[in-house]
């Protein structure tokens, strides 16, 4: 009786090879038959692997979402942290080409777009061109604070705390009102625009932000401000009427890319304290 099991392909092959070794035409064979099969065989699982990185291309593309170092999860989209020799921690939240930025004990969230660098680098910079980390083509990751400007390594870290849309603070206009006032030194008033309770938080982080800005300036650039208001507008903005207004926009449908950071109100003040 015949055996009912069914030999592979290549088992198949190597019999028949087994048989033509005591054949003169087993070179003939060889080019004929058994590399034709090889070649069919890789070429196959070549075309399957092709397919494979086809597929997960057009997930990420389905999604909105093109990752810009895919082949280094270090960079890819997501919640990292990391800390530098000197014990200086931050922690990173990327989608692709924005990423938010916090220092460990700061309140402030920095929006930073992605410019590229030399040798395929990438630099995170705040709005008014500040750098803030360097991503290099090998999976390094630089920070640059004022202590270092030119510069430090960091090294990941195992854990990262939560970058959360803000949160609403109860009776903030008066208190961020006695907050300026202690700190300037002089009476500064806050107004912020009565809006829903979900554009109401992006409203507030830009107060707080504006006057941690504020608080920064030089005591001359702050003295030009009686007012500090926060309203809706069609892009992040700064103004300064000539009754001191300082008036903030703000784009709550881009969350914290949608407010000017602190550094820019000071650069802003700095520059009408000079023109």
């Amino acid at each position: 009786m015949k055996s009912s099991r069914r030999c592979p392909i290549t088992a198949h092959i190597l019999c028949q090879t087994g048989h033509m070794l005591k054949t003169a035409n087993f070179a003939h064979f060889t080019r004929q038959v058994f590399l034709p099969a090889i070649c069919l065989a890789f070429a196959g699982t070549a075309h399957a692997q092709d397919a494979q990185e086809r597929d997960r291309s057009s997930d990420f593309e389905a999604e909105g979402v093109l990752p810009l170092f895919a082949a280094d999860p270090i960079f890819r989209d997501g919640l990292t942290g990391y800390e530098s020799l000197d014990g200086q921690s931050f922690f990173l939240k990327r989608r692709g080409n924005e990423t938010l930025f916090r220092f460990d004990g700061q309140q402030e969230i920095w929006a930073l777009e992605s410019v590229p660098g030399p040798r395929g680098d990438e630099f995170l910079k705040n709005d008014v061109g500040r750098v803030f980390v360097r991503l290099t083509d090998l999976g390094g990751v630089i920070l640059f604070d004022p202590d270092h400007p030119k510069g430090q390594p960091v090294d990941p870290l195992d854990y990262a705390l939560p970058i959360d849309d803000p949160t609403p603070q109860p009776d903030l206009q008066n208190n961020l009102t006695a907050y300026l006032t202690l700190r300037i030194g002089k009476p500064l008033a806050v107004q912020l625009q009565n809006v829903s309770e979900v554009d109401s938080v992006w409203i507030q982080d830009a107060a707080k932000t504006a006057a941690e800005g504020l608080v920064r300036s030089e005591k001359e650039a702050r003295n030009l401000v009686e007012t500090l208001v926060v309203k809706t507008g069609p892009e992040p903005d700064l103004e300064l009427g000539m009754d001191g207004e300082l008036i903030v926009s703000v784009n709550v449908g881009e969350g914290y890319h949608g407010r000017p950071s602190s550094d820019r109100v000071s650069l802003f003040l700095k520059n009408r304290l000079s023109s």
